[in-house]
This record gives C-alpha cells, sequence and structure tokens, in this order.
C-alpha cells in the first residue's frame, strides 16, 4: 500500500484552567504545543506471510495429495518396492531424455502404493472424485507441492490479484505459474497415478501441460493396461508386475499383525505352505 506526498500539522491543545489570583483567575490561554509536520512521499505496507499462507494453498487448488500420499505410505511393507526404482526401463527414464513413463498394471498389482513412494509431487486420480478433480484443481495442487519448496511469491501476486477482483484462478495463469515454480528445480518429478481413473476428455490435455511445463520435467503415469499413451508421445513403457519375493513379504507381514492367523502358522513349514500357495495364485496382484 502506497500514500502520495501531504503535509500533516499537528497543533497543541487547549491550555489547562487558570491559577487562582485574586477573586478569580482567567481561563488558562490556547495551549503552544510544538508544530509538528510529516512530509510523506511513500509509505509501504506488508501483510504478514503467515496470515494468508493457508489461503493462498487453497486459492491454488482446494485439493491437498499429500494427506492421501500419507495415507497410502502406511499401507507400504518397508521391504517391497525396491524393484521398480532398480528396474533397467525405470533408470532409462530417470536419467535420459525422455520425459514420459508409462507404467501399467492390473488392479492389485501395488500402482498407487509404488507412486506414493516416488514423487517429488503426486497426483492420485479417482473416479469417485472427478468432481472436484477437474483440470485447474489437479494442476494447482502440483504447484502447490512445488511452491511449499519455494517463494510463495508468484502464487501470491495472483491470489490478491483475485481476492480483490472476487474471481478464480485460470487455467492459463495455472499453466504460467507451474512454468515459474519448474524454471526453479533442476529436476521435476510428477507422479500421475490412476490417469484411467480421470476424465476421459481432459487425459490428453493434462499430459500435454505437465509435459509442456519445461524440459526438466519428468512424468511417470500409472493406469490398467487397457489405456495406452497418444501415438505421438515419446514414451517408455514398463510393466507393473510386483516379483515373488515382494509379494512373499506383504504376505508375511499381514500374517505376523493378524492375530488369528499368527496362531495358525506357528509352526514354519506351515507358514511357509501358506506363503507359497498364496504367492502362486496372487499372479502379480
Amino acid at each position: 500500500m502506497a500514500f502520495d506526498m501531504c503535509d500533516t500539522h499537528i497543533h497543541g491543545v487547549i491550555g489547562g484552567t487558570g491559577g487562582i489570583g485574586g477573586q478569580r483567575g482567567g481561563e488558562g490561554g490556547i495551549g503552544q504545543g510544538n508544530n509538528v509536520q510529516i512530509n510523506t512521499t511513500s509509505v509501504h505496507v506488508y501483510e504478514a506471510q503467515e496470515e494468508d499462507y493457508h489461503k493462498i494453498m487453497d486459492f491454488l487448488s482446494p485439493t491437498n495429495f499429500l494427506h492421501r500420499q500419507q495415507e497410502i505410505y502406511k499401507m507400504r511393507h518397508q521391504d517391497t518396492g525396491s524393484w521398480l526404482l532398480n528396474h533397467p526401463s525405470f533408470l532409462e527414464w530417470k536419467s535420459g531424455p525422455c520425459q514420459l513413463l508409462w507404467c501399467s498394471g492390473i488392479p492389485g498389482a501395488g500402482k498407487t502404493v509404488l507412486a506414493c513412494e516416488m514423487g517429488v509431487t503426486c497426483v492420485f486420480l479417482n473416479y469417485k472424485e472427478s468432481g472436484s478433480q477437474t483440470l485447474e484443481n489437479v494442476l494447482g495442487a502440483v504447484i502447490r507441492q512445488l511452491a511449499l519448496q519455494k517463494d510463495l511469491q508468484p502464487a501470491r501476486a495472483l491470489y490478491q490479484k483475485h481476492l480483490k477482483q472476487d474471481t478464480s484462478i485460470t487455467l492459463a495463469e495455472l499453466q504460467t505459474l507451474l512454468e515459474i515454480y519448474a524454471q526453479q528445480f533442476t529436476q521435476v518429478y510428477v507422479i500421475l497415478d490412476a490417469l484411467d481413473e480421470y476424465l476421459e476428455e481432459d487425459r490428453d490435455q493434462l499430459l500435454e501441460i505437465i509435459l509442456g511445463a519445461t524440459g526438466n520435467t519428468k512424468l511417470l503415469v500409472t493406469c490398467r493396461p487397457q489405456i495406452t499413451p497418444r501415438g505421438d508421445l515419446e514414451y517408455i513403457h514398463l510393466e507393473i508386475e510386483p516379483p515373488d519375493d515382494d509379494i512373499k513379504a506383504y504376505i508375511r507381514a499381514r500374517m505376523a499383525r493378524s492375530h488369528s492367523l499368527r496362531g495358525l502358522t506357528r509352526d514354519e513349514i506351515m507358514k511357509n505352505g501358506v506363503v507359497e500357495s498364496i504367492t502362486a495364485k496372487a499372479a502379480g496382484m
């Protein structure tokens, strides 16, 4: 906020009552306090950042995927998932020029849990939330995760503009803001989970915007096998099929936490038999 140049004069107030003299003292005279003149050229007032922090974040998007990420991470067993990070296709995507890694897998293969484990920025799509997971809200959710680690000023400027106008942020502004924040990182990784659950008419545009933000953006998509990338997109394909060791580790962990199963599987030979039998029938799920 800035004030124009002005001259302000401050005078003394009315003097006190005069003392007693003769029959009666006279009234006190006009106060003669000093005259103060203030010459103001410009005064800037900055608002406290802490007050509007959460308002700015909700302005970018009402969707906070970090809550969902925490929930999913609790489901992950600590001895599983490393196979993906060491997979040749993943390493090629991570270090090579290709921006898009397309990970497909059947329901139950663990795509969402694996996505939770990797990302700098995570998006968890859900057909049940299609009403709130609009293109604008999803992009805004990506930006709010990036903005957590950087200066909030670019987002604050838009927030203050739209607050005065009583309007919402536009898709074009979100694209520009995504570029601004992405450029502040050496490398940006965006994990887009369950693309098959997103509105079909918006899928291509979502991919285009994220991939087109900056050249340093890497996008990992998980989806069911029936969804394939658009023909003109360059991508690396990776099939999500957890190895038997991961499945066995998960089964053993579940058996250890279950009171009823713990009693039935005290015998190590019986326990191994149960693990082998379930693993054989799991078929990568």
